[in-house]
Protein backbone atom coordinates (compact mmCIF):
# COMPACT_ATOMS: atom_id res chain seq x y z
CA UNK A 1 0.00 0.00 0.00
CA UNK A 2 1.26 3.32 -0.77
CA UNK A 3 1.88 6.32 1.27
CA UNK A 4 -0.80 8.54 -0.52
CA UNK A 5 -3.17 4.99 -0.47
CA UNK A 6 -2.38 5.21 3.47
CA UNK A 7 -2.76 9.18 3.97
CA UNK A 8 -6.57 8.63 1.89
CA UNK A 9 -7.57 6.15 4.19
CA UNK A 10 -6.71 8.60 7.05
CA UNK A 11 -8.19 11.84 5.89
CA UNK A 12 -11.35 9.93 4.49
CA UNK A 13 -11.84 8.56 7.45
CA UNK A 14 -11.84 12.13 9.46
CA UNK A 15 -14.47 13.14 6.82
CA UNK A 16 -16.64 11.01 8.17
CA UNK A 17 -16.00 12.16 11.29
CA UNK A 18 -14.78 9.00 12.54
CA UNK A 19 -11.09 9.29 14.59
CA UNK A 20 -8.58 11.95 14.93
CA UNK A 21 -4.84 12.06 13.52
CA UNK A 22 -3.63 10.93 16.94
CA UNK A 23 -5.72 8.15 16.72
CA UNK A 24 -5.90 7.05 13.25
CA UNK A 25 -2.36 7.48 12.15
CA UNK A 26 -0.64 4.87 14.52
CA UNK A 27 -3.11 2.03 13.06
CA UNK A 28 -2.41 3.05 9.95
CA UNK A 29 1.60 3.58 9.67
CA UNK A 30 3.01 0.61 11.08
CA UNK A 31 3.60 -1.52 7.92
CA UNK A 32 5.47 1.83 6.43
CA UNK A 33 9.29 2.02 6.72
CA UNK A 34 10.10 5.41 8.25
CA UNK A 35 10.35 7.83 5.28
CA UNK A 36 7.22 6.65 4.24
CA UNK A 37 5.58 7.49 7.35
CA UNK A 38 6.85 10.62 7.47
CA UNK A 39 5.37 11.48 4.12
CA UNK A 40 1.96 10.14 5.39
CA UNK A 41 2.35 12.56 8.31
CA UNK A 42 3.12 15.73 5.74
CA UNK A 43 0.27 14.82 3.76
CA UNK A 44 -2.54 14.30 6.70
CA UNK A 45 -1.08 17.40 8.99
CA UNK A 46 -0.80 19.68 5.94
CA UNK A 47 -4.63 18.39 4.23
CA UNK A 48 -5.93 19.11 7.77
CA UNK A 49 -3.95 22.52 7.98
CA UNK A 50 -5.42 24.22 4.65
CA UNK A 51 -8.57 22.32 4.64
CA UNK A 52 -10.72 25.07 4.50
CA UNK A 53 -8.96 26.97 1.65
CA UNK A 54 -8.29 23.76 -0.18
CA UNK A 55 -11.81 22.51 0.36
CA UNK A 56 -13.04 26.08 -1.36
CA UNK A 57 -10.59 24.89 -4.24
CA UNK A 58 -12.97 21.53 -4.71
CA UNK A 59 -16.07 23.28 -4.21
CA UNK A 60 -14.66 25.63 -7.63
CA UNK A 61 -13.69 22.78 -9.48
CA UNK A 62 -16.36 20.04 -8.52
CA UNK A 63 -19.76 21.08 -11.03
CA UNK A 64 -21.64 18.85 -8.30
CA UNK A 65 -20.93 17.89 -4.68
CA UNK A 66 -19.63 14.40 -4.01
CA UNK A 67 -21.87 11.82 -1.70
CA UNK A 68 -20.92 11.25 1.84
CA UNK A 69 -20.01 7.84 0.64
CA UNK A 70 -17.53 8.75 -1.86
CA UNK A 71 -15.19 10.68 0.84
CA UNK A 72 -12.37 8.31 -0.03
CA UNK A 73 -12.18 10.27 -3.64
CA UNK A 74 -12.89 13.26 -2.14
CA UNK A 75 -9.77 12.99 0.32
CA UNK A 76 -7.90 11.39 -3.08
CA UNK A 77 -8.61 14.60 -4.52
CA UNK A 78 -7.87 17.14 -1.25
CA UNK A 79 -4.94 15.66 -1.47
CA UNK A 80 -3.41 16.32 -4.60
CA UNK A 81 -4.36 19.57 -4.01
CA UNK A 82 -2.29 19.93 -1.19
CA UNK A 83 0.57 18.65 -3.15
CA UNK A 84 -0.08 20.60 -5.88
CA UNK A 85 0.02 23.78 -3.61
CA UNK A 86 2.15 23.37 -1.16
CA UNK A 87 4.59 20.38 -1.75
CA UNK A 88 5.43 21.44 -5.69
CA UNK A 89 5.01 17.82 -6.25
CA UNK A 90 5.44 16.79 -10.34
CA UNK A 91 2.72 16.51 -12.01
CA UNK A 92 3.26 12.71 -12.63
CA UNK A 93 2.95 12.19 -8.85
CA UNK A 94 0.16 14.43 -7.58
CA UNK A 95 -1.81 13.65 -10.63
CA UNK A 96 -0.99 10.23 -11.69
CA UNK A 97 -0.70 8.96 -8.06
CA UNK A 98 -4.01 10.38 -7.34
CA UNK A 99 -5.74 9.03 -10.42
CA UNK A 100 -4.04 5.46 -9.20
CA UNK A 101 -5.16 5.51 -6.08
CA UNK A 102 -8.73 5.52 -7.04
CA UNK A 103 -8.28 1.93 -8.14
CA UNK A 104 -7.44 0.96 -4.91
CA UNK A 105 -10.52 1.69 -3.85
CA UNK A 106 -12.52 -0.10 -6.28
CA UNK A 107 -14.19 3.50 -8.15
CA UNK A 108 -13.07 3.42 -11.53
CA UNK A 109 -15.65 5.87 -12.42
CA UNK A 110 -13.73 8.42 -10.43
CA UNK A 111 -10.50 8.19 -12.38
CA UNK A 112 -11.45 10.54 -14.82
CA UNK A 113 -12.72 13.20 -12.42
CA UNK A 114 -9.92 12.93 -10.24
CA UNK A 115 -7.60 13.69 -13.56
CA UNK A 116 -9.92 16.59 -14.59
CA UNK A 117 -10.12 18.32 -11.30
CA UNK A 118 -6.63 17.85 -10.54
CA UNK A 119 -5.46 18.91 -14.27
CA UNK A 120 -8.09 21.78 -13.95
CA UNK A 121 -6.75 23.39 -11.31
CA UNK A 122 -3.10 23.03 -12.24
CA UNK A 123 -3.76 24.86 -15.40
CA UNK A 124 -5.03 28.36 -13.67
CA UNK A 125 -4.08 27.26 -10.09
CA UNK A 126 -3.04 30.45 -9.25
CA UNK A 127 -6.10 32.07 -10.03
CA UNK A 128 -8.13 29.79 -8.80
CA UNK A 129 -6.43 29.15 -5.51
CA UNK A 130 -6.52 32.87 -5.17
CA UNK A 131 -9.89 33.21 -5.51
CA UNK A 132 -10.36 30.60 -2.47
CA UNK A 133 -7.91 32.49 -0.35
CA UNK A 134 -10.02 35.15 -0.83
CA UNK A 135 -13.61 33.74 0.41
CA UNK A 136 -12.13 32.11 3.47
CA UNK A 137 -8.81 34.44 4.65
CA UNK A 138 -8.72 33.34 7.77
CA UNK A 139 -8.27 29.19 6.97
CA UNK A 140 -10.87 28.17 9.61
CA UNK A 141 -14.12 26.84 9.62
CA UNK A 142 -16.41 29.87 9.68
CA UNK A 143 -17.80 29.07 13.03
CA UNK A 144 -14.31 29.28 14.66
CA UNK A 145 -13.69 32.03 13.12
CA UNK A 146 -16.28 34.38 14.21
CA UNK A 147 -15.85 33.28 17.88
CA UNK A 148 -12.24 33.64 17.48
CA UNK A 149 -13.17 37.71 16.44
CA UNK A 150 -15.55 37.95 18.79
CA UNK A 151 -13.33 36.86 21.44
CA UNK A 152 -10.13 38.57 20.50
CA UNK A 153 -10.60 41.30 18.00
CA UNK A 154 -7.32 42.39 18.48
CA UNK A 155 -5.47 39.29 18.14
CA UNK A 156 -7.57 37.85 15.36
CA UNK A 157 -5.16 37.88 12.48
CA UNK A 158 -2.10 36.59 14.67
CA UNK A 159 -3.79 33.68 15.62
CA UNK A 160 -5.13 32.74 12.41
CA UNK A 161 -1.75 32.94 11.27
CA UNK A 162 -0.55 31.04 13.97
CA UNK A 163 -2.90 28.56 13.85
CA UNK A 164 -1.66 27.87 10.21
CA UNK A 165 2.02 27.07 10.94
CA UNK A 166 3.16 24.31 11.70
CA UNK A 167 4.32 24.25 15.57
CA UNK A 168 7.18 24.92 17.01
CA UNK A 169 9.43 21.88 19.04
CA UNK A 170 9.21 23.05 22.49
CA UNK A 171 11.49 21.18 25.13
CA UNK A 172 11.22 21.29 29.15
CA UNK A 173 14.49 19.99 30.62
CA UNK A 174 14.54 18.28 33.88
CA UNK A 175 16.26 20.53 36.38
CA UNK A 176 16.58 17.78 39.04
CA UNK A 177 19.45 16.50 36.25
CA UNK A 178 20.80 19.62 34.45
CA UNK A 179 19.73 23.08 35.07
CA UNK A 180 18.71 24.77 31.34
CA UNK A 181 22.02 26.51 31.28
CA UNK A 182 24.00 23.16 31.83
CA UNK A 183 21.30 21.66 29.26
CA UNK A 184 22.21 24.11 26.53
CA UNK A 185 26.08 23.40 26.74
CA UNK A 186 25.38 19.73 26.26
CA UNK A 187 23.16 20.46 23.14
CA UNK A 188 25.54 23.15 22.02
CA UNK A 189 28.63 20.28 22.11
CA UNK A 190 26.05 18.36 19.93
CA UNK A 191 25.53 20.95 17.79
CA UNK A 192 21.96 21.45 18.75
CA UNK A 193 20.55 25.06 18.07
CA UNK A 194 18.31 25.94 20.85
CA UNK A 195 16.66 29.17 22.54
CA UNK A 196 15.59 29.40 25.88
CA UNK A 197 12.11 29.91 26.57
CA UNK A 198 11.15 33.44 27.60
CA UNK A 199 8.23 32.37 29.99
CA UNK A 200 9.21 29.04 31.86
CA UNK A 201 12.30 28.36 33.21
CA UNK A 202 12.57 24.63 32.10
CA UNK A 203 11.64 25.59 28.31
CA UNK A 204 13.91 25.49 25.16
CA UNK A 205 12.84 26.40 21.69
CA UNK A 206 14.50 23.70 19.50
CA UNK A 207 15.68 26.10 16.24
CA UNK A 208 15.27 22.56 13.68
CA UNK A 209 13.15 19.81 14.01
CA UNK A 210 15.00 16.47 14.59
CA UNK A 211 14.81 12.73 16.17
CA UNK A 212 13.43 13.03 20.20
CA UNK A 213 15.49 10.58 21.23
CA UNK A 214 18.48 11.52 19.27
CA UNK A 215 18.62 14.46 22.04
CA UNK A 216 21.74 14.14 24.93
CA UNK A 217 20.46 12.16 27.83
CA UNK A 218 16.97 11.53 26.50
CA UNK A 219 16.73 8.26 27.47
CA UNK A 220 17.66 8.89 31.08
CA UNK A 221 14.96 11.58 31.19
CA UNK A 222 17.35 14.78 30.89
CA UNK A 223 14.59 16.33 28.67
CA UNK A 224 11.11 15.93 27.39
CA UNK A 225 8.92 17.10 24.94
CA UNK A 226 6.43 19.93 26.26
CA UNK A 227 4.98 23.18 25.01
CA UNK A 228 6.28 26.15 26.88
CA UNK A 229 2.35 27.08 27.80
CA UNK A 230 1.93 23.75 29.21
CA UNK A 231 5.05 24.10 31.29
CA UNK A 232 3.71 26.87 33.67
CA UNK A 233 1.19 24.35 35.36
CA UNK A 234 3.41 23.04 37.50
CA UNK A 235 4.61 26.22 38.96
CA UNK A 236 1.43 27.46 38.86
CA UNK A 237 0.56 24.89 41.82
CA UNK A 238 2.73 26.22 44.14
CA UNK A 239 4.13 22.93 44.95
CA UNK A 240 6.15 22.23 48.36
CA UNK A 241 7.57 19.05 50.08
CA UNK A 242 4.81 16.50 51.86
CA UNK A 243 1.81 17.53 49.61
CA UNK A 244 -0.38 15.08 48.05
CA UNK A 245 -1.36 16.28 44.33
CA UNK A 246 -3.81 14.60 42.13
CA UNK A 247 -3.65 15.47 38.30
CA UNK A 248 -7.22 14.90 36.76
CA UNK A 249 -7.03 14.46 33.42
CA UNK A 250 -3.58 13.49 33.17
CA UNK A 251 -2.60 11.66 29.75
CA UNK A 252 -0.58 11.52 28.20
CA UNK A 253 1.74 12.44 31.44
CA UNK A 254 3.51 15.40 30.90
CA UNK A 255 2.33 17.84 33.62
CA UNK A 256 1.81 15.20 36.10
CA UNK A 257 6.36 14.50 35.38
CA UNK A 258 6.92 17.85 35.40
CA UNK A 259 4.92 18.45 39.06
CA UNK A 260 7.30 15.47 40.13
CA UNK A 261 10.39 16.80 38.45
CA UNK A 262 9.82 20.37 40.31
CA UNK A 263 8.82 18.80 43.53
CA UNK A 264 10.96 15.65 44.06
CA UNK A 265 9.33 15.40 47.63
CA UNK A 266 5.55 15.09 47.46
CA UNK A 267 3.74 12.91 49.69
CA UNK A 268 2.00 11.98 46.81
CA UNK A 269 1.32 11.94 42.73
CA UNK A 270 -1.93 10.61 41.83
CA UNK A 271 -2.31 10.40 38.00
CA UNK A 272 -5.73 9.93 36.68
CA UNK A 273 -7.36 9.72 33.28
CA UNK A 274 -10.49 8.00 32.37
CA UNK A 275 -8.98 6.12 28.79
CA UNK A 276 -7.23 2.83 30.24
CA UNK A 277 -5.65 3.10 27.03
CA UNK A 278 -3.59 6.65 27.04
CA UNK A 279 -2.46 5.59 30.49
CA UNK A 280 -0.23 3.11 28.79
CA UNK A 281 1.76 6.46 27.74
CA UNK A 282 1.92 8.00 31.04
CA UNK A 283 3.45 4.89 32.66
CA UNK A 284 6.30 5.27 29.89
CA UNK A 285 6.63 9.03 30.82
CA UNK A 286 7.34 8.09 34.64
CA UNK A 287 9.34 5.12 33.91
CA UNK A 288 11.96 7.28 31.83
CA UNK A 289 11.78 9.61 34.54
CA UNK A 290 12.08 8.14 37.04
CA UNK A 291 8.82 9.69 38.57
CA UNK A 292 6.94 7.78 40.99
CA UNK A 293 3.04 8.36 40.81
CA UNK A 294 0.21 6.35 41.63
CA UNK A 295 -1.69 5.91 37.88
CA UNK A 296 -5.57 5.46 38.14
CA UNK A 297 -8.09 4.86 35.37
CA UNK A 298 -11.18 6.82 36.37
CA UNK A 299 -13.78 9.34 35.60
CA UNK A 300 -12.71 13.29 37.44
CA UNK A 301 -16.44 13.39 37.16
CA UNK A 302 -17.17 10.39 39.42
CA UNK A 303 -14.38 10.60 42.73
CA UNK A 304 -16.24 8.21 44.39
CA UNK A 305 -15.43 5.03 41.96
CA UNK A 306 -11.68 5.73 43.10
CA UNK A 307 -10.89 7.60 45.76
CA UNK A 308 -9.54 6.91 48.85
CA UNK A 309 -11.70 9.73 50.90
CA UNK A 310 -7.79 11.60 51.82
CA UNK A 311 -7.72 15.20 50.39
CA UNK A 312 -5.21 16.83 47.81
CA UNK A 313 -3.24 19.72 48.75
CA UNK A 314 -3.22 20.70 45.03
CA UNK A 315 -5.15 19.52 41.79
CA UNK A 316 -4.70 20.32 38.29
CA UNK A 317 -7.39 19.62 36.24
CA UNK A 318 -6.75 20.23 32.73
CA UNK A 319 -9.83 20.06 31.15
CA UNK A 320 -11.16 18.36 28.22
CA UNK A 321 -11.52 21.24 25.69
CA UNK A 322 -12.02 22.16 22.11
CA UNK A 323 -8.19 22.72 21.91
CA UNK A 324 -8.87 25.35 19.69
CA UNK A 325 -5.60 26.79 21.47
CA UNK A 326 -3.51 23.73 19.83
CA UNK A 327 -4.59 23.53 16.05
CA UNK A 328 -1.45 23.80 14.89
CA UNK A 329 -0.52 20.52 16.67
CA UNK A 330 -4.35 18.93 16.07
CA UNK A 331 -4.73 20.85 12.79
CA UNK A 332 -7.43 18.20 12.26
CA UNK A 333 -10.37 20.39 14.46
CA UNK A 334 -10.67 22.16 11.35
CA UNK A 335 -12.29 19.29 10.22
CA UNK A 336 -13.83 17.88 13.10
CA UNK A 337 -15.05 20.57 15.68
CA UNK A 338 -18.12 22.24 15.28
CA UNK A 339 -19.86 24.88 17.03
CA UNK A 340 -22.33 22.60 18.70
CA UNK A 341 -20.21 20.87 20.84
CA UNK A 342 -18.39 23.60 22.44
CA UNK A 343 -21.96 23.31 24.49
CA UNK A 344 -20.94 19.84 25.67
CA UNK A 345 -18.22 20.47 26.62
CA UNK A 346 -18.42 23.36 28.55
CA UNK A 347 -21.23 21.24 30.69
CA UNK A 348 -17.91 18.81 31.05
CA UNK A 349 -16.21 21.17 31.91
CA UNK A 350 -18.16 22.66 35.15
CA UNK A 351 -19.25 19.01 36.36
CA UNK A 352 -15.53 18.20 36.64
CA UNK A 353 -14.45 21.08 38.76
CA UNK A 354 -17.62 20.80 40.89
CA UNK A 355 -16.92 16.71 41.35
CA UNK A 356 -13.08 17.53 42.36
CA UNK A 357 -13.46 20.30 44.28
CA UNK A 358 -15.15 18.24 47.63
CA UNK A 359 -11.72 16.10 47.03
CA UNK A 360 -9.31 19.47 47.77
CA UNK A 361 -8.14 19.88 51.51
CA UNK A 362 -8.74 23.26 53.08
CA UNK A 363 -6.43 25.90 52.39
CA UNK A 364 -5.77 23.70 49.31
CA UNK A 365 -5.42 25.33 45.35
CA UNK A 366 -7.12 23.60 42.48
CA UNK A 367 -5.61 25.02 39.26
CA UNK A 368 -8.25 24.75 36.28
CA UNK A 369 -6.71 24.93 32.76
CA UNK A 370 -7.47 24.02 29.27
CA UNK A 371 -5.81 24.43 25.86
CA UNK A 372 -8.69 26.42 24.38
CA UNK A 373 -8.88 30.16 23.63
CA UNK A 374 -12.57 30.30 23.79
CA UNK A 375 -13.81 31.70 26.78
CA UNK A 376 -16.82 30.35 27.47
CA UNK A 377 -14.53 27.29 28.36
CA UNK A 378 -12.42 29.43 30.12
CA UNK A 379 -13.34 32.60 32.09
CA UNK A 380 -17.17 31.80 32.15
CA UNK A 381 -16.90 28.60 33.81
CA UNK A 382 -14.55 30.21 36.20
CA UNK A 383 -17.16 32.72 37.26
CA UNK A 384 -19.83 29.96 37.01
CA UNK A 385 -18.52 28.17 39.30
CA UNK A 386 -17.02 31.15 41.47
CA UNK A 387 -20.33 32.30 41.88
CA UNK A 388 -21.94 28.99 43.28
CA UNK A 389 -19.10 27.89 45.23
CA UNK A 390 -19.14 29.88 48.73
CA UNK A 391 -15.45 28.60 50.16
CA UNK A 392 -13.57 29.02 46.73
CA UNK A 393 -11.45 32.05 45.67
CA UNK A 394 -9.06 33.38 43.05
CA UNK A 395 -5.66 33.12 44.04
CA UNK A 396 -3.66 35.62 41.72
CA UNK A 397 -1.04 34.26 39.97
CA UNK A 398 2.22 37.27 41.25
CA UNK A 399 4.09 38.82 38.20
CA UNK A 400 8.21 39.93 38.85
CA UNK A 401 9.77 41.93 35.86
CA UNK A 402 12.63 41.44 37.30
CA UNK A 403 12.66 37.68 37.43
CA UNK A 404 15.80 35.96 36.09
CA UNK A 405 14.06 33.59 34.43
CA UNK A 406 17.24 31.75 34.32
CA UNK A 407 17.49 31.14 37.72
CA UNK A 408 13.85 31.49 38.75
CA UNK A 409 13.06 29.93 42.30
CA UNK A 410 10.77 31.66 43.76
CA UNK A 411 7.74 29.50 44.35
CA UNK A 412 5.02 31.93 42.88
CA UNK A 413 6.96 34.69 41.15
CA UNK A 414 7.18 34.71 37.27
CA UNK A 415 7.43 36.45 34.02
CA UNK A 416 4.09 37.97 33.14
CA UNK A 417 2.37 35.84 30.47
CA UNK A 418 -0.89 36.02 28.47
CA UNK A 419 -3.65 38.11 28.46
CA UNK A 420 -5.63 39.37 31.90
CA UNK A 421 -9.10 37.86 31.90
CA UNK A 422 -12.15 38.58 34.69
CA UNK A 423 -10.78 35.36 36.43
CA UNK A 424 -7.39 33.73 35.36
CA UNK A 425 -5.13 34.24 32.53
CA UNK A 426 -5.16 33.23 28.59
CA UNK A 427 -2.54 32.25 26.70
CA UNK A 428 -2.55 32.98 22.75
CA UNK A 429 -0.74 31.23 19.53
CA UNK A 430 -0.01 34.56 18.13
CA UNK A 431 2.72 35.28 15.19
CA UNK A 432 3.37 38.81 13.47
CA UNK A 433 1.90 40.51 16.64
CA UNK A 434 1.62 44.49 16.33
CA UNK A 435 3.75 46.22 18.98
CA UNK A 436 1.38 48.27 20.19
CA UNK A 437 -0.63 45.49 21.34
CA UNK A 438 2.08 42.68 21.72
CA UNK A 439 2.22 40.34 24.78
CA UNK A 440 4.85 38.30 25.47
CA UNK A 441 3.29 34.74 24.28
CA UNK A 442 4.54 34.91 20.63
CA UNK A 443 5.31 31.24 20.25
CA UNK A 444 3.90 29.22 22.30
CA UNK A 445 0.22 27.38 22.59
CA UNK A 446 -2.90 28.56 23.57
CA UNK A 447 -3.79 27.96 26.84
CA UNK A 448 -5.87 29.35 29.68
CA UNK A 449 -5.27 29.21 33.85
CA UNK A 450 -6.89 30.37 36.60
CA UNK A 451 -5.91 29.31 40.05
CA UNK A 452 -8.54 28.78 42.84
CA UNK A 453 -7.80 28.85 46.86
CA UNK A 454 -9.98 27.10 48.99
CA UNK A 455 -11.22 28.87 51.93
CA UNK A 456 -9.27 27.36 55.12
CA UNK A 457 -11.46 25.68 58.40
CA UNK A 458 -12.21 28.49 60.40
CA UNK A 459 -11.02 28.15 64.36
Amino acid sequence: MTPRVVATQIIAQLLKQKGSLASLLPQHITELSSQEQSFVKELCFGCCRWYPVINEVLNQLLKQKLKPKDADIKAILLLGIYQLEFLRTAEYAAINESVNAANYFKKQWAKNLVNAILRGFQRDQQTIFAKAQQKNKSNHPKWLEDEIKKAWPAYATAIFAANNQAPPLTLRVNQQQHSRAQYIQLLNAADIEVSPAPISNDGLYLHSPMAITALPDFDKGAVSVQDEAGQLAAKLLKLEPNLRVLDACCAPGGKTCHIGETEPNLAKIVALDIEARRLNRVEENLQRLKITADVICGDAGEPNAWWDGQKFDRILLDAPCSATGIIRRQPDIKLLRELEHIKTLTQLQYRLVCALWPLLADGGILLYATCSILPQENTKIMEQFLNNTADASVDPIIFDSDTDITDASSADSMPSFGVEQAFGRQLLPLVNVPEETAVCNQSHDGFYYCRLKKAPKKA
